[in-house]
């Protein structure tokens, strides 16, 4: 009787190269209908575009050269996540109605990248993980959605918020 050979582990880089190519290639398909789809596309969906660029951009640089060549890639974030939180309440700000809600989006996007650079300075280096920022970042997209969350609920429009749920809103959340 013969004895089954063990499955052959793969390694835990191997997997992690798979599952970031896989991410990659979603991020460059849905740049690829961006693309196609440009002309028909509203701000909020340029915008959107220009983060999935920026994003496949940064992750590319992070993972190809800095992580390779350097000590490390989270430089690459503590740019990367202030562009990002800036685009995303750009997003919101165009999507909000509300003159308060606004204010403080404005408030969020000229106080977030001056964080970053006091963050980057004197609290975290580019060196170390930007989870400062990044608790920053994600409290004001978490904020951000629930306003525009309750501005749907407050339009009593089922139908777009059925729309949103789907989309965006609960992709950020």
């Amino acid at each position: 009787m013969s004895k089954l050979k063990p499955e052959a582990n793969l390694s835990p880089a191997f997997n992690m190269d798979i599952f970031f190519t896989i991410y990659l290639i979603i991020i460059s398909i849905s740049i690829i209908i961006g693309l196609v789809r440009l002309k028909k596309l509203d701000t909020p969906g340029k915008v959107l575009l220009l983060i999935l660029i920026i994003t496949i951009i940064s992750e590319s640089i992070a993972e190809f050269y800095m992580s390779k060549y350097l000590k490390n890639n989270y430089p690459v974030y503590h740019i990367f996540n202030p562009v990002e939180l800036f685009l995303f309440s750009t997003i919101y700000y165009s999507e909000i109605k509300n003159n308060q809600p606004k204010f403080y989006i404005k408030l969020v996007m000229i106080i977030a990248p001056l964080f970053a650079i006091f963050n980057a300075l004197f609290l975290q280096s580019v060196w170390e993980y930007n989870s400062n920022f990044l608790l920053l970042e994600f409290s004001a997209l978490i904020s951000f959605s629930l306003l525009y969350f309750t501005q749907i609920l407050n339009k009593k429009n089922i139908l777009l918020l059925l729309k949103t749920l789907c989309s965006g809103l609960t992709a950020v959340l």
